[in-house]
C-alpha cells in the first residue's frame, strides 16, 4: 500500500504553525491523480505534537479525503496513529481516534471539547450547550451570559451552513483552567469569504469587509459576523481566520488582514482563544 498523505512534525495555535499545517496537507492533496490510487495509507506516525483543538483540522481533511475517494470506489484506508504516546492519548480523548475505529478514552480532567461533525445549526447549538453550560457555571458566569455566548457562537455556525453552503462543520476545543482560557476551532469546506463577497466589493480583504458594521450581502452575511465580533471584544479574544488565501487575525487587540499567495484553503478555518479571566467573569455577574 502506498502512502497517500503524510502528516508529521509539531503544530500549535499560532498563525505561522496553522498556515504550515494547511499547506502541508493541501500541497499533498493537490498532487496529480491524488485520488486515483486504489490503496491508501494516511501516515500520522511522525506527528509529534498538535494542540487538541487544532487536530480537528486534520480530522476534517481526512474525512473529506474519504468522502471524495468514495466517488472512485476506493474504500481501503489505513490510518497510522502517532507513535508519540502523549499525543496518542490526546487523540484518544478528543474523539479523533474514531477515524481508525477505536473507542475514545475518558477525559478525567474534563477540559477537552471532543471533536464533532455537525450537519446543521440546531445540532451545533445543542452540542455547544452540552459542552459549555456546566463549564461556564463552574466559572460563576450568569445563565444569561452563558446563553448569550452560545447564541453568538451559533451565528458563526449559522453562517457556515447558510452562507458557506457547508455540508459539514467540524468543531473542537480545549479549556485551560490555570489560564482561564478556552480555545476552540471551527472548520468547514464551504464557500469562502471571497466566493461570497467578491460580487459586492472590488478588494481582496473580504473578511475585513464582513466584520464592518452595517455591511451585508443580499442575505445578511455581515450581520452575523458583527454580532460575533461583539463576542470577541467582550472576552478580549484572539482569533485566526483563514479562508482562501486570506488570513485575518486579532491578537492582543491588533487586527491584521493579510493575503498569502502561497495559500489556498477551499473553505474557512476559525481558531479562537477566549480569555475567561476573573475580570471578564466578575464584570458579568
Amino acid at each position: 500500500m502506498s502512502t497517500l498523505l503524510k502528516i508529521s512534525g509539531s503544530y500549535n495555535s499560532c498563525k505561522g504553525s496553522i498556515k504550515k499545517l494547511i499547506k502541508d496537507i493541501t500541497n499533498q492533496m493537490n498532487r496529480k491523480n491524488f485520488f486515483a490510487h486504489r490503496e491508501k495509507i494516511i501516515d500520522m506516525s511522525e506527528l509529534t505534537y498538535i494542540d487538541s483543538n487544532l487536530s480537528v483540522i486534520i480530522f476534517g481533511f481526512i474525512k473529506s479525503i474519504i468522502t471524495a475517494s468514495s466517488i472512485f470506489a476506493v474504500n481501503i484506508f489505513k490510518i497510522l496513529p502517532p507513535k508519540h504516546d502523549a499525543l496518542k492519548q490526546v487523540l484518544y480523548k478528543n474523539n479523533f481516534c474514531k477515524l481508525w475505529n477505536d473507542e475514545a478514552l475518558e477525559d478525567t480532567h474534563k477540559t477537552i471539547i471532543k471533536i464533532a461533525e455537525y450537519k446543521n445549526t440546531t445540532d451545533c447549538i445543542e452540542s455547544t450547550i452540552s459542552d459549555f453550560y456546566e463549564l461556564f457555571l463552574n466559572l460563576k458566569m450568569s445563565e444569561n451570559d452563558i446563553y448569550k455566548f452560545i447564541a453568538y457562537l451559533g451565528e458563526v455556525f449559522h453562517n457556515c451552513f447558510q452562507h458557506g453552503n457547508s455540508k459539514s462543520v467540524y468543531f473542537s476545543g480545549q479549556f485551560f483552567p490555570q489560564k482561564h482560557e478556552l480555545d476552540v476551532t471551527i472548520f468547514n469546506f464551504g464557500k469562502t469569504f471571497k466566493q461570497n463577497i467578491s460580487n459586492f466589493i472590488q478588494d481582496e480583504k473580504y473578511i475585513s469587509w464582513a466584520f464592518l458594521p452595517q455591511t451585508s450581502t443580499d442575505n445578511s452575511l455581515g450581520m452575523g459576523m458583527c454580532k460575533f465580533l461583539d463576542l470577541l471584544k467582550e472576552y478580549n479574544a484572539d482569533i485566526i481566520m483563514i479562508s482562501d488565501n486570506e488570513i485575518y487575525t486579532i491578537e492582543n487587540g491588533t487586527t491584521k488582514d493579510e493575503i498569502h499567495r502561497d495559500l489556498n484553503l477551499g473553505g474557512t478555518l476559525l481558531n479562537i482563544k477566549f480569555k475567561l479571566d476573573e475580570y471578564n467573569i466578575i464584570k458579568k455577574c
